[in-house]
């Protein structure tokens, strides 16, 4: 089994709100050329927030109750805001690399031209 097959069979409950979230997911995969189907995407995503969910809880964790760094690291705010991170980038991603691409070609095009 795949990755992508796995992250959509455990976590494609979680992909259905990430799709209804996110509407255009389908054509910026499409213009990013990225070529997997946006409900599996979209499950890659939500299992990478759910894992990074996971990671920061642990992480809180450890850094307050294991190491007692409360009085020196006091940014407990931070550690909720991962997994938000996380599904900014994901979603994020597809767009800023169709912007990348299209770059790419709109710089290409007078060279191009030039030689035919």
């Amino acid at each position: 089994m795949s990755f992508s097959g796995f992250c959509y069979g455990s976590f494609g409950w979680l992909a259905h709100g990430i799709m209804r979230l996110y509407g255009d997911l389908d054509r910026n995969l499409q213009e990013a050329d990225i070529r997997i189907y946006p409900e599996a995407y979209a499950s890659i995503v939500g299992f990478l927030v759910f894992l990074s969910a996971i990671l920061s809880v642990v992480g809180a964790f450890f850094l307050f109750f294991v190491l007692e760094l409360l009085p020196i690291f006091p940014y407990i705010f931070i550690f909720p805001f991962v997994p938000l991170i996380v599904l900014a980038m994901g979603v994020i991603y597809p767009k800023s690399k169709a912007s990348s691409r299209t770059q790419s070609f709109d710089s290409e095009v007078p060279y191009a031209a030039a030689y035919t």
